[in-house]
C-alpha cells in the first residue's frame, strides 16, 4: 500500500532576482522570496536598504531592472505577471505602510471593506 501525498499549495507571490539601481547606487541586488497560502510578510531592515523600492517594485510602482514579480491567484488560473497585469495583481493585495490609516474600532476585516 502506498502512502497518500499531500500536495503543497503553490507559492501565493513570487520575486525572483529583482534588481534595481539609481544611477551609479545599487539599491535592490538579486533579491528573490515568496509568499505561501496562510503567510505574512514584514520587511524591516536600516535606511537605505531598499525595502520600499522592494514593496514599490512588487506593487508595480516601480519598474525592476532585472528580475521577475508573479503572482498565482490560484484555482487553476494562470500566472499573473507585473507589471503586465498589474490591476489584477493589486486588486488582490494589500499592504499597511509603518503610518497606517487602519481604524482602531474595526476589527480586520472590517478595515479592509472600508
Amino acid at each position: 500500500m502506498t502512502e497518500p501525498t499531500t500536495a503543497t499549495p503553490p507559492d501565493l507571490f513570487t520575486a525572483a532576482h529583482l534588481g534595481k539601481r539609481y544611477g551609479d547606487t545599487l539599491v535592490v541586488d538579486d533579491l528573490s522570496f515568496s509568499i505561501a497560502p496562510g503567510e505574512c510578510l514584514g520587511v524591516i531592515g536600516p535606511n537605505g536598504a531598499g525595502k520600499t523600492t522592494t514593496i514599490r517594485m512588487c506593487l508595480g510602482h516601480t519598474a525592476p531592472d532585472s528580475g521577475t514579480v508573479q503572482f498565482h491567484p490560484g484555482g487553476g488560473a494562470p500566472p499573473l505577471h507585473m507589471p503586465r497585469d498589474a490591476l489584477a495583481i493589486k486588486a488582490q493585495l494589500g499592504v499597511v505602510t509603518q503610518f497606517d490609516t487602519l481604524d482602531p474600532d474595526f476589527t480586520c476585516a472590517e478595515n479592509l471593506r472600508v
